[in-house]
């Protein structure tokens, strides 16, 4: 396999870290833009997968990602073979997300959200810092939803190769053969060069600082910030000025009760008299006997339904109704059962047909305590408050009066903040879709009316606004000395590299360091530098090497020795290993899935390819 397919496989692995290796293009700067400034902001579609346009942002985003990988490892690729990897990265990355979708995954916007939230490269002493969020967007000309739909793709091929993972299987005989190949150990010596470290020791000009300011210094910039006073009105703060006596509490008592009794559920029995206009008089004498020997212990109500009730649906159910609230039945049924207590019998109720007698069986009316009356009495005294409140504010406000003085006529304090820029504003403020939409255009003397929710309205009054600017040098020179050093320690990184493979002809140097029986499932080295120390052969033994991880560290190492270890058939041993062997498996099986993918894939270059 060629150097320049071992980076592509490299590079295209879904499985490795998609925010810091998306991210890293916040260097493009450093770099250059790869595609141009004259076509950072186009719409121009430079690749189509299966329908899905790839735009130039997009692929200027992949490009300057490997470019920055390539120069941290003085990798010197020729800018068509950059195209073609970054092409490559892309239509992968495209083809698992969209199996990934046919395949019932799922990556939901709040789980994006979160991610980009907790990155650290948009972080601001610790916290996501949206201003620093909205520079990245714009230096690469990405919109936010488009960055998203650009991790929700990453994530959904993740998640593709993780279900591949869980569902790999090795057979057992295959398993030990496998195992026996790699239980080996390695013996290794190495010097390991810290380019953050090397830099520290690199020095810049004055001249130097200000060529690189010339240049570059569009991309160093202070972000808005304003100095405002706020005035939150909102119900919590108002309840604690509410009082209510004690009278007051029980006549709402009273109240609530009364207003439950009419609204609660209540559940009747009924005795029914049919009645025509020839027997209409005898109907009712015949249904206030019924009711008099009701009334007099002759006979209780549920007999009296099961010898006279004309109501053949109820009578053999004691001439249950069921429940209603109010509405359920005839205008005449609810306004008397409005009347009557538990067990109670209604006086005689006529309909177009026939007469009635209702029994009240069951009254579910909630009852009220006294701490529920008093707080029923605060929230309506807190919202006529609150109502009260705005609309003086409102008439302030028109009669051009400040927030000071506002707030010394209402009662309200005011919180300040002094040089603010959007992303140190309170979170409740930026949940207010008009101060996040304003915030960049804020005007002194300007009272802003933000609602956050139903019992909560904040008044914010701008008393001064710093508009973004780019950074003067002085500002902005030691940003650019940390990336000076920075390119003088990778230019001068061969140097170096040449001066720590004399010392392994020295002996027992104390500037190298030595690891014996080294295992696969070692955290001393990176994990990619232990694969390729694996991969190494006996006839590859004492021959210096050098490996530049991700991380930007670069390792000059030698293997000293290889050590085949007998296998134990411990339970233990015995998964680690298969664990290690479903993972050979799945490359194996995503190196096919991917040829399958593509070979019956619909992929469309644009001009830039």
């Amino acid at each position: 396999m060629s150097a320049l397919e071992n980076i592509r496989k490299g590079l295209s692995n879904s499985s490795s870290t998609i925010i810091v290796g998306i991210i890293i293009v916040g260097l493009v700067a450093t770099f250059g833009n790869f595609l141009g400034t004259e076509n950072a902001f186009s719409n121009q579609k430079v690749l189509e997968i299966n329908g899905q346009g790839i735009s130039i942002q997009e692929f200027s985003l992949e490009a300057n990602r490997l470019n920055s990988i390539f120069s941290n490892q003085e990798i010197i690729l020729e800018q068509d073979q950059v195209t073609q990897i970054a092409q490559d990265s892309i239509i992968q990355r495209i083809l698992l997300a969209q199996q990934s979708d046919d395949s019932g995954f799922h990556v939901t916007e709040d789980f994006v959200r979160e991610t980009i939230q907790a990155d650290p490269t948009f972080a601001s002493d610790g916290a996501f810092n949206l201003d620093v969020f909205r520079g990245f967007l714009l230096r690469s000309g990405l919109g936010a939803e488009e960055f998203q739909s650009i991790l929700s793709s990453q994530y959904k091929s993740m998640q593709l190769n993780e279900a591949l993972n869980s569902s790999a299987f090795i057979p057992e005989d295959h398993l030990k053969k496998f195992i026996s190949s790699i239980n080996h150990h390695r013996d290794i010596t190495f010097k390991k060069i810290s380019l953050k470290e090397e830099a520290n020791n690199e020095s810049v000009t004055e001249e130097e600082i200000q060529n690189f300011y010339t240049i570059e210094g569009s991309q160093f910039f202070i972000v808005p910030t304003a100095s405002f006073s706020i005035m939150d009105l909102n119900t919590n703060y108002l309840e604690s000025k509410i009082q209510v006596t004690d009278s007051e509490v029980s006549a709402e008592l009273l109240n609530l009760q009364k207003q439950n009794s009419n609204l609660g559920q209540k559940r009747i029995s009924h005795i029914q008299i049919d009645f025509d206009n020839e027997s209409k008089i005898l109907s009712l004498e015949k249904v206030e006997d019924i009711k008099n020997q009701i009334n007099s212990g002759i006979i209780s109500f549920e007999e009296a339904v099961s010898n006279f009730s004309d109501d053949l649906g109820s009578k053999d159910l004691d001439g249950d109704l069921g429940y209603t609230d109010g509405s359920i039945f005839p205008l005449e049924f609810e306004e008397e059962i409005k009347k009557l207590s538990l067990n109670q019998i209604s006086s005689v109720v006529e309909l177009n047909s026939s007469f009635h007698l209702i029994k009240l069986t069951e009254n579910n009316e909630e009852i009220f305590t006294v701490k529920e009356a008093r707080n029923s009495l605060i929230d309506q005294k807190t919202q006529s408050l609150f109502i009260s409140l705005e609309e003086d504010i409102l008439s302030f406000i028109d009669q051009s009066k400040n927030l000071n003085e506002i707030s010394q006529s209402v009662g309200i304090p005011l919180r300040t903040f002094s040089n603010t820029s959007l992303s140190e504003s309170p979170e409740f403020l930026k949940t207010a879709e008009n101060f996040l939409n304003s915030f960049n255009s804020l005007s002194v003397g300007e009272i802003i009316e933000l609602p956050i929710d139903n019992d909560r309205l904040v008044f914010l009054e701008i008393e001064e606004f710093s508009p973004e600017r780019q950074k003067t040098l002085e500002e902005s020179e030691i940003e650019i000395s940390e990336i000076l050093r920075l390119q003088k320690a990778q230019d001068n990184l061969n140097n170096i590299v040449d001066e720590s493979i004399l010392l392994f002809a020295k002996t027992n140097s104390s500037d190298l360091t030595s690891y014996e029986d080294l295992k696969r499932d070692t955290s001393l080295l990176p994990n990619s530098m232990v694969s390729e120390i694996f991969s190494l052969r006996k006839d590859q033994v004492n021959q210096i090497r050098r490996f530049d991880a991700l991380e930007g560290d670069t390792y000059v190492y030698t293997l000293d020795s290889i050590d085949e270890i007998e296998l134990e058939s411990s339970a233990e041993e015995l998964f680690q290993s298969n664990e290690f062997a479903k993972s050979a498996m799945i490359n194996i099986e995503d190196s096919l899935l991917m040829e399958q993918l593509r070979s019956n894939a619909s992929i469309k270059l644009g001009n830039l390819l």
